[in-house]
């Protein structure tokens, strides 16, 4: 129990975090994710994933350890009064595992305020030569709600000190230290998914600011392969960049503040020991950017003949009137893809690459850049890879989140048009909230869209009784599919309903009742004597496409290199040769591709796989228009 002096010092720090929370006024941040307005960071790769969707920034971070933050820059004061609030609940997690807000986040290093899964909290700072400390250690506290509740965390500032609140409960503090940038947000640490609800940064803007705070972004570029300024030969002028041809390109550089950049310098350079920057780090002076103005910064290269990969990648470093580094701007150029094209004015800064053979055919790295428009396309993806009381879907995660990767980047999807859900968090509930009246997916659409797209990776099974398939979802139990899996048919009665002018379900799946390694789990899953009946597509619902990895009764095998299913990698390739050709793909072409490679590599396993489509108009449906 607390004395009385405990108390009234309690008393006394709650009522002057409430006059410092009440002298704080200008909102800076008010984030609710219902759109991403202010670009947070949304990705699916191996080791996490981020996206926007529907009042949730969902978080996921994939290794045991280490962190991943996933934040955005601000024009914060920090040497005024402010606070930074979140609330986020951990859907799934391991005891050590925490989430919180990070802030002061530079180049350098920044600073995290995390609970944790088992009821602790710790605040840290991180620098990047590793000279890492905690500023306050793990402490338990019984203000932090466990198991899966929401949390409520705050950072706050009043003259040299930071205070730290949970649930509106005060329980440290440290004395201010310098912020290493101007980015904040939230921090996971260790495996773990989570949904927050908010994001919010109340303070002062900065009173002065110098030119550390301006931030370019890369709004546009185009190519030059024909002639340049001075009258050479560039390339072959199909507006493409094709290996053994010289290119110029040109990219436009936003400053996307609200005030003018004056002097800033940039330079061009690769880490790849492939390619050669002969202007490697060279400083070349931007002119004065003014608020939504670009400026151009031009660069000439040459592809080696035979270079097989897909893509280049550099970086763009720009420094401030101090040749101090304030950012760096990744430019990731697409091979044998048609881009706009420039003329020879206003060419600003000169740099040449020389970039070398780099063979490469990894479907989940070297995304093409395209131009179709998918601004009416809807998806639902699900991965489940962990199961409840089943056995292991190897890959399947990875499936899902490269899957939604080539929505994304690839056929230009919009992010918010996604629902996309791995492991526990697709649960037979879930699901049947996407399909249902009024249900998430329904919210997401126009009245009648132009494509819904529907992925799914995992185990399958069917009913005994019927032969009917049955997707199972993370809390599915074996040998009873009708009532803990998910009827495939309800799926495409649901999709149907929406009425889309086109819709393609894909099922990374068997329906076999059998591990990605064909070992049985389920007694009444399709065999050779009680083979799946799998829905019939006629010219009612002509609009479908129903793409599944085996006929049923076969196992999916696996891609072990590229760490996906083998139907699944088939598909990815596909997708990523047709846009790198600019190719259009229906689903003949689509289906004849997958199938052909599918029997090249079973051929090579000794192993008879063979994929499934069932559609009406195999010509006019397309996946890459």
């Amino acid at each position: 129990m607390k004395s009385g002096a405990g108390i009234l010092f309690s008393i006394i720090l709650s009522v002057v975090a409430s006059l410092t929370h009440a002298q704080v006024k200008e909102t800076i941040v008010n984030e609710r994710f219902y759109a991403n307005y202010l670009n947070w960071p949304e990705d699916a790769v191996t080791d996490y994933s981020s996206s926007v969707s529907n009042g949730s920034y969902l978080l996921k971070y994939n290794k045991a350890t280490g962190s991943r933050s996933f934040d955005i820059s601000t024009d914060l004061n920090p040497g005024a009064n402010f606070f930074i609030e979140t609330s986020g609940r951990a859907t799934q997690s391991s005891k050590d595992s925490g989430f919180g807000i990070v802030w002061g986040k530079g180049r350098s290093g920044f600073f995290s305020f995390v609970v944790s899964a088992d009821g602790s909290f710790f605040v840290r700072e991180a620098r990047a030569d590793g000279n890492n400390k905690y500023l306050v250690k793990r402490t338990a506290s019984k203000s932090i709600r466990t198991g899966g509740q929401v949390n409520k965390l705050r950072v706050q500032f009043h003259p040299e000190v930071f205070e730290f609140f949970v649930n509106d409960v005060f329980v440290a503090r440290v004395p201010f230290h310098k912020f290493y940038g101007d980015n904040l947000g939230v921090i996971l640490y260790g495996r773990q998914e989570v949904e927050i609800s908010n994001f919010g940064v109340f303070g002062s803007r900065k009173d002065i600011v110098n030119q550390k705070l301006v931030k370019l972004t890369i709004a546009t570029y185009a190519i030059n392969d024909n002639v340049d300024t001075d009258g050479s030969k560039l390339g072959n002028n199909n507006a493409c960049i094709n290996p053994g041809e010289n290119v110029k390109m040109r990219v436009s550089l936003k400053n996307t503040t609200n005030f003018s950049s004056k002097s800033l310098k940039a330079s061009v350079s690769c880490d790849n020991p492939n390619i050669k920057v002969y202007e490697q780090n060279k400083k070349i002076t931007l002119p004065s950017i003014s608020k939504n103005d670009v400026a151009n910064l031009v660069f000439t290269f040459y592809v080696v003949g035979g270079y097989a990969d897909n893509s280049v990648s550099f970086k763009i470093d720009i420094f401030d009137t101090d040749n101090k580094l304030t950012e760096t701007i990744p430019l990731k150029v697409p091979l044998n893809t048609a881009l706009p094209v420039i003329d020879n004015k206003d060419n600003n800064a000169t740099f040449s690459l020389n970039i070398k053979d780099r063979p490469s055919d990894d479907v989940n790295t070297g995304f093409p850049t395209t131009f179709f428009h998918n601004d009416d396309t809807y998806a639902v993806i699900i991965g489940v890879e962990n199961y409840s009381y089943l056995p292991q879907a190897q890959f399947a995660s990875n499936d899902a989140m490269i899957f939604y990767n080539y929505l994304v980047k690839v056929l230009n999807v919009p992010r918010n048009h996604i629902l996309l859900v791995t492991d526990y968090n697709a649960s037979k509930a879930t699901i049947a909230n996407f399909f249902k009246v009024k249900g998430r997916l329904s919210n997401l659409m126009t009245e009648s869209p132009e494509t819904i797209l529907f992925y799914f990776s995992g185990l399958g099974s069917v009913d005994p009784q019927t032969g009917a398939p049955y997707i199972l979802l993370s809390d599915s139990r074996a040998n009873n599919a009708p009532t803990s899996g998910y009827p495939v048919s309800e799926i495409i009665q649901s999709i149907h309903g929406f009425r889309p002018k086109s819709a393609i379900c894909f099922f990374e799946t068997s329906f076999s009742g059998v591990t990605r390694s064909g070992e049985a789990f389920d007694k009444n899953g399709g065999t050779f004597w009680n083979l799946p009946t799998l829905p019939a597509i006629s010219s009612a619902n002509s609009e479908m496409a129903l793409f599944y990895a085996s006929a049923g009764e076969q196992a999916n095998p696996l891609h072990e290199p590229s760490q996906h299913g083998l139907f699944t990698y088939c598909l990815l390739s596909a997708i990523k040769n047709a846009a790198f050709s600019n190719s259009t793909l229906n689903m003949k072409n689509l289906f004849s591709i997958v199938s052909r490679d599918m029997m090249k590599e079973c051929t090579k396993r000794g192993i008879t796989v063979v994929p499934k489509l069932d559609c009406v108009n195999k010509e006019v449906i397309t996946i890459l228009k």
